[in-house]
Protein backbone atom coordinates (compact mmCIF):
# COMPACT_ATOMS: atom_id res chain seq x y z
CA UNK A 1 0.00 0.00 0.00
CA UNK A 2 0.87 3.74 -1.07
CA UNK A 3 0.07 6.81 0.73
CA UNK A 4 0.95 10.34 -0.49
CA UNK A 5 0.90 13.08 2.33
CA UNK A 6 1.79 16.62 3.02
CA UNK A 7 4.64 17.17 4.33
CA UNK A 8 3.62 19.62 6.82
CA UNK A 9 0.76 17.64 8.38
CA UNK A 10 2.12 17.62 11.83
CA UNK A 11 2.74 13.86 14.49
CA UNK A 12 2.18 12.25 11.22
CA UNK A 13 5.44 10.90 10.17
CA UNK A 14 6.16 7.19 11.16
CA UNK A 15 2.43 6.29 12.22
CA UNK A 16 1.71 4.46 8.88
CA UNK A 17 5.28 3.18 8.38
CA UNK A 18 5.02 1.17 12.09
CA UNK A 19 2.61 -1.44 9.77
CA UNK A 20 4.77 -1.93 7.23
CA UNK A 21 2.90 1.17 4.83
CA UNK A 22 5.09 2.93 2.22
CA UNK A 23 4.31 6.56 2.76
CA UNK A 24 5.47 9.04 0.73
CA UNK A 25 5.91 12.88 1.94
CA UNK A 26 5.66 15.64 -0.08
CA UNK A 27 5.41 19.56 0.29
CA UNK A 28 3.68 19.98 -2.99
CA UNK A 29 2.35 17.06 -4.52
CA UNK A 30 2.23 16.26 -8.31
CA UNK A 31 0.16 13.54 -10.57
CA UNK A 32 3.62 11.95 -10.81
CA UNK A 33 3.15 11.29 -7.33
CA UNK A 34 0.12 9.95 -7.14
CA UNK A 35 -0.09 8.01 -10.25
CA UNK A 36 0.25 4.71 -7.84
CA UNK A 37 -0.86 5.90 -4.61
CA UNK A 38 -3.61 4.26 -2.74
CA UNK A 39 -4.87 7.19 -0.78
CA UNK A 40 -3.83 10.96 -0.50
CA UNK A 41 -3.70 12.76 3.46
CA UNK A 42 -3.27 16.34 2.18
CA UNK A 43 -4.16 20.50 3.16
CA UNK A 44 -5.40 22.91 1.38
CA UNK A 45 -2.85 23.35 -0.85
CA UNK A 46 -3.02 20.37 -2.75
CA UNK A 47 -6.07 20.37 -5.31
CA UNK A 48 -7.64 17.01 -5.74
CA UNK A 49 -9.15 16.97 -8.74
CA UNK A 50 -9.60 15.29 -12.13
CA UNK A 51 -6.22 17.11 -13.09
CA UNK A 52 -4.73 15.47 -10.32
CA UNK A 53 -6.93 11.62 -9.55
CA UNK A 54 -7.76 11.00 -13.71
CA UNK A 55 -6.03 7.50 -14.51
CA UNK A 56 -4.71 7.46 -10.71
CA UNK A 57 -4.71 4.44 -8.61
CA UNK A 58 -6.28 6.44 -5.24
CA UNK A 59 -9.23 4.89 -3.81
CA UNK A 60 -8.98 7.20 -0.88
CA UNK A 61 -8.49 11.19 -0.09
CA UNK A 62 -8.27 12.55 3.54
CA UNK A 63 -8.01 15.96 4.38
CA UNK A 64 -6.22 17.33 7.51
CA UNK A 65 -8.46 20.25 7.52
CA UNK A 66 -12.14 21.66 8.37
CA UNK A 67 -12.65 22.96 4.66
CA UNK A 68 -12.82 20.97 1.49
CA UNK A 69 -13.03 23.50 -0.87
CA UNK A 70 -9.62 22.01 -2.70
CA UNK A 71 -11.59 18.97 -3.16
CA UNK A 72 -14.17 18.01 -6.06
CA UNK A 73 -16.35 15.54 -4.68
CA UNK A 74 -18.45 15.38 -7.48
CA UNK A 75 -15.29 14.00 -9.14
CA UNK A 76 -14.66 11.73 -6.21
CA UNK A 77 -18.24 10.65 -5.88
CA UNK A 78 -18.58 9.64 -9.79
CA UNK A 79 -15.32 7.49 -9.38
CA UNK A 80 -15.87 6.03 -5.78
CA UNK A 81 -13.11 7.31 -4.45
CA UNK A 82 -13.58 7.71 -0.52
CA UNK A 83 -13.01 11.02 1.06
CA UNK A 84 -13.00 12.57 4.94
CA UNK A 85 -12.34 15.74 6.11
CA UNK A 86 -11.72 17.07 9.73
CA UNK A 87 -14.16 19.30 10.35
CA UNK A 88 -14.54 20.14 14.39
CA UNK A 89 -10.95 19.34 14.74
CA UNK A 90 -10.02 23.23 15.02
CA UNK A 91 -13.21 24.64 16.51
CA UNK A 92 -11.96 25.77 19.64
CA UNK A 93 -9.01 27.07 18.22
CA UNK A 94 -10.51 29.13 15.99
CA UNK A 95 -13.24 30.23 18.97
CA UNK A 96 -9.90 31.37 20.89
CA UNK A 97 -8.47 33.26 17.94
CA UNK A 98 -11.53 35.39 18.18
CA UNK A 99 -11.67 35.87 21.73
CA UNK A 100 -8.07 36.77 21.79
CA UNK A 101 -8.83 39.28 18.88
CA UNK A 102 -12.01 40.66 20.97
CA UNK A 103 -9.65 40.88 23.77
CA UNK A 104 -7.19 42.50 22.56
CA UNK A 105 -9.49 45.50 20.53
CA UNK A 106 -11.06 45.94 23.99
CA UNK A 107 -14.41 45.07 22.66
CA UNK A 108 -16.69 45.40 25.98
CA UNK A 109 -18.76 43.08 28.11
CA UNK A 110 -21.86 45.06 26.70
CA UNK A 111 -21.54 43.98 23.89
CA UNK A 112 -23.71 42.25 21.40
CA UNK A 113 -21.91 39.68 19.50
CA UNK A 114 -23.32 38.36 15.88
CA UNK A 115 -21.81 35.23 14.83
CA UNK A 116 -23.22 34.33 11.62
CA UNK A 117 -23.03 30.36 11.03
CA UNK A 118 -23.36 27.94 13.91
CA UNK A 119 -21.62 25.14 12.99
CA UNK A 120 -18.48 23.54 14.88
CA UNK A 121 -16.53 26.72 15.41
CA UNK A 122 -19.88 28.96 15.97
CA UNK A 123 -20.73 26.56 18.40
CA UNK A 124 -17.73 26.51 20.07
CA UNK A 125 -17.83 30.34 19.84
CA UNK A 126 -21.25 31.02 21.20
CA UNK A 127 -20.28 28.73 24.35
CA UNK A 128 -17.10 30.30 25.42
CA UNK A 129 -18.31 34.16 24.82
CA UNK A 130 -21.74 33.70 26.69
CA UNK A 131 -19.18 31.87 29.70
CA UNK A 132 -17.22 34.97 29.29
CA UNK A 133 -20.39 37.37 29.64
CA UNK A 134 -20.91 38.34 26.27
CA UNK A 135 -24.62 38.12 24.33
CA UNK A 136 -24.75 36.29 21.23
CA UNK A 137 -26.81 35.99 18.39
CA UNK A 138 -26.82 33.70 15.76
CA UNK A 139 -27.49 32.94 11.97
CA UNK A 140 -27.86 29.91 10.65
CA UNK A 141 -30.54 29.27 7.90
CA UNK A 142 -29.64 25.55 6.73
CA UNK A 143 -29.86 24.53 11.10
CA UNK A 144 -32.68 26.87 11.65
CA UNK A 145 -34.47 25.42 8.70
CA UNK A 146 -34.00 21.94 9.93
CA UNK A 147 -33.57 22.89 13.63
CA UNK A 148 -36.56 25.76 14.01
CA UNK A 149 -35.92 29.44 14.76
CA UNK A 150 -36.14 29.35 18.67
CA UNK A 151 -31.81 29.68 18.50
CA UNK A 152 -31.54 31.53 15.42
CA UNK A 153 -31.92 35.26 14.06
CA UNK A 154 -32.56 36.26 10.53
CA UNK A 155 -29.29 37.29 8.77
CA UNK A 156 -31.13 40.75 8.86
CA UNK A 157 -32.08 40.82 12.50
CA UNK A 158 -28.72 39.93 13.40
CA UNK A 159 -27.15 42.76 11.46
CA UNK A 160 -28.97 45.32 12.98
CA UNK A 161 -29.09 44.80 16.71
CA UNK A 162 -25.14 43.23 16.83
CA UNK A 163 -22.18 45.07 17.69
CA UNK A 164 -19.60 42.59 16.50
CA UNK A 165 -20.44 40.46 13.31
CA UNK A 166 -18.36 37.73 12.75
CA UNK A 167 -17.84 35.33 10.15
CA UNK A 168 -17.93 31.02 10.42
CA UNK A 169 -19.73 29.82 7.62
CA UNK A 170 -18.29 27.26 4.65
CA UNK A 171 -18.01 28.73 1.02
CA UNK A 172 -20.61 27.81 -1.03
CA UNK A 173 -23.19 29.72 -3.49
CA UNK A 174 -24.97 31.55 -0.60
CA UNK A 175 -21.94 32.18 1.07
CA UNK A 176 -19.92 33.36 -1.47
CA UNK A 177 -19.54 37.30 -1.26
CA UNK A 178 -21.77 37.42 1.49
CA UNK A 179 -20.05 40.32 3.24
CA UNK A 180 -20.84 42.67 1.05
CA UNK A 181 -21.06 46.59 0.43
CA UNK A 182 -24.76 46.36 0.90
CA UNK A 183 -24.61 44.47 4.01
CA UNK A 184 -21.85 46.25 5.75
CA UNK A 185 -23.84 49.00 4.96
CA UNK A 186 -26.85 47.37 7.23
CA UNK A 187 -24.62 46.24 10.19
CA UNK A 188 -25.22 48.86 12.79
CA UNK A 189 -21.63 47.87 14.77
CA UNK A 190 -18.61 48.88 13.98
CA UNK A 191 -16.26 45.45 14.62
CA UNK A 192 -15.91 42.67 12.05
CA UNK A 193 -13.50 39.46 11.95
CA UNK A 194 -13.28 36.62 9.35
CA UNK A 195 -11.84 33.55 10.30
CA UNK A 196 -14.65 31.65 7.74
CA UNK A 197 -13.52 31.51 4.22
CA UNK A 198 -11.52 34.28 1.99
CA UNK A 199 -14.53 34.73 -0.65
CA UNK A 200 -17.02 35.17 1.71
CA UNK A 201 -15.94 38.69 2.25
CA UNK A 202 -15.48 41.25 -0.64
CA UNK A 203 -12.58 42.54 0.20
CA UNK A 204 -13.19 45.85 -1.60
CA UNK A 205 -16.06 46.55 0.34
CA UNK A 206 -14.48 45.91 3.67
CA UNK A 207 -11.78 48.31 2.45
CA UNK A 208 -14.32 51.13 1.55
CA UNK A 209 -15.83 50.12 5.06
CA UNK A 210 -12.85 50.86 6.86
CA UNK A 211 -11.76 54.31 4.81
CA UNK A 212 -15.21 55.99 5.30
CA UNK A 213 -15.13 55.01 8.88
CA UNK A 214 -18.36 52.33 9.08
CA UNK A 215 -15.75 49.78 10.23
CA UNK A 216 -13.12 51.08 12.82
CA UNK A 217 -12.23 47.09 14.46
CA UNK A 218 -11.09 44.92 11.87
CA UNK A 219 -9.53 41.33 12.41
CA UNK A 220 -8.90 38.96 9.36
CA UNK A 221 -7.41 35.73 9.21
CA UNK A 222 -8.31 34.49 5.81
CA UNK A 223 -7.36 36.67 2.66
CA UNK A 224 -8.07 36.54 -1.02
CA UNK A 225 -5.33 35.31 -3.20
CA UNK A 226 -2.87 33.78 -0.74
CA UNK A 227 -0.13 33.92 0.21
CA UNK A 228 -0.32 37.57 -2.08
CA UNK A 229 -2.23 39.60 -0.03
CA UNK A 230 -4.00 42.56 0.00
CA UNK A 231 -1.32 44.86 1.43
CA UNK A 232 -3.67 47.79 1.20
CA UNK A 233 -6.08 45.73 3.82
CA UNK A 234 -3.26 44.27 5.14
CA UNK A 235 -2.55 48.41 6.13
CA UNK A 236 -5.56 49.68 7.68
CA UNK A 237 -7.22 46.37 9.25
CA UNK A 238 -6.68 46.27 13.58
CA UNK A 239 -5.28 42.85 13.22
CA UNK A 240 -3.62 40.18 10.77
CA UNK A 241 -2.80 36.90 10.93
CA UNK A 242 -1.49 34.48 8.37
CA UNK A 243 -4.43 32.18 8.10
CA UNK A 244 -3.31 30.56 11.47
CA UNK A 245 -7.02 31.16 13.58
CA UNK A 246 -7.19 27.32 13.93
CA UNK A 247 -3.59 26.41 14.31
CA UNK A 248 -3.51 25.47 18.17
CA UNK A 249 -1.95 22.30 18.95
CA UNK A 250 -5.08 20.76 19.96
CA UNK A 251 -6.78 21.11 16.64
CA UNK A 252 -3.45 20.20 14.54
CA UNK A 253 -3.35 16.75 16.72
CA UNK A 254 -6.97 15.96 16.32
CA UNK A 255 -6.70 16.94 12.41
CA UNK A 256 -4.22 14.14 12.03
CA UNK A 257 -6.01 11.62 14.02
CA UNK A 258 -9.31 12.15 12.18
CA UNK A 259 -7.60 11.70 9.26
CA UNK A 260 -5.09 8.65 9.95
CA UNK A 261 -8.28 6.53 11.64
CA UNK A 262 -10.86 7.57 8.80
CA UNK A 263 -7.99 6.43 6.39
CA UNK A 264 -7.56 3.17 8.42
CA UNK A 265 -11.20 2.41 8.15
CA UNK A 266 -11.59 2.61 4.89
CA UNK A 267 -9.16 0.63 3.97
CA UNK A 268 -9.38 -2.20 7.14
CA UNK A 269 -6.26 -1.65 7.79
CA UNK A 270 -4.78 -2.48 11.66
CA UNK A 271 -7.07 -2.07 14.73
CA UNK A 272 -4.73 0.10 16.28
CA UNK A 273 -4.75 2.74 13.46
CA UNK A 274 -8.53 2.62 13.41
CA UNK A 275 -8.39 4.18 17.07
CA UNK A 276 -4.73 6.35 16.47
CA UNK A 277 -4.68 8.40 19.17
CA UNK A 278 -1.29 10.87 18.78
CA UNK A 279 1.09 10.58 21.92
CA UNK A 280 0.87 14.43 21.88
CA UNK A 281 -2.69 14.04 22.88
CA UNK A 282 -1.46 13.21 26.21
CA UNK A 283 0.57 16.50 26.54
CA UNK A 284 -1.67 18.90 25.43
CA UNK A 285 -2.87 21.92 27.98
CA UNK A 286 -5.24 24.03 27.38
CA UNK A 287 -3.55 27.70 27.00
CA UNK A 288 -4.90 30.49 29.48
CA UNK A 289 -4.14 33.19 26.98
CA UNK A 290 -3.37 33.57 22.89
CA UNK A 291 -1.32 36.39 22.23
CA UNK A 292 -2.68 37.09 18.72
CA UNK A 293 -0.27 40.33 18.94
CA UNK A 294 3.01 38.17 18.07
CA UNK A 295 1.05 36.85 14.89
CA UNK A 296 -0.27 40.49 13.64
CA UNK A 297 3.19 41.29 14.28
CA UNK A 298 5.00 38.38 12.45
CA UNK A 299 3.16 38.98 9.19
CA UNK A 300 3.12 42.95 9.12
CA UNK A 301 6.88 43.14 9.25
CA UNK A 302 7.19 40.72 6.25
CA UNK A 303 4.04 39.82 4.55
CA UNK A 304 5.92 38.50 1.40
CA UNK A 305 6.48 35.55 4.69
CA UNK A 306 2.76 34.92 4.86
CA UNK A 307 3.26 31.34 3.23
CA UNK A 308 6.41 30.42 5.44
CA UNK A 309 4.62 32.14 8.46
CA UNK A 310 1.88 29.46 8.00
CA UNK A 311 3.66 26.30 6.87
CA UNK A 312 6.50 26.97 9.80
CA UNK A 313 3.72 28.61 12.72
CA UNK A 314 4.32 27.08 16.28
CA UNK A 315 1.09 26.40 17.11
CA UNK A 316 -0.09 27.91 20.00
Amino acid sequence: MKIVADSKIPFLSGVFEKFGINVLYKTQISREDVIDADALIVRTRTICDRALLEGTSVRFVATATIGFDHIDLGYLSENKIGFSSSAGCNARGVAQWVLAALREMNIPKSSVIGIVGVGNVGSQLSEMAEKRGWKVLRNDPPRAKKEGNLEFVELDTLLKCSDVLTMHVPLNESTNGLVSAELLEKFRGSCFLNSSRPAVVDEDALLSSINNGKLSKVAIDVWKNEPEINKNLLDKVTIATPHIAGYSKRGKVRATEMAVRALSNWFNLDYELKNWKSPESYKMEEPEYYDIMVDDENLRKNPSSFEDLRNNYRYR
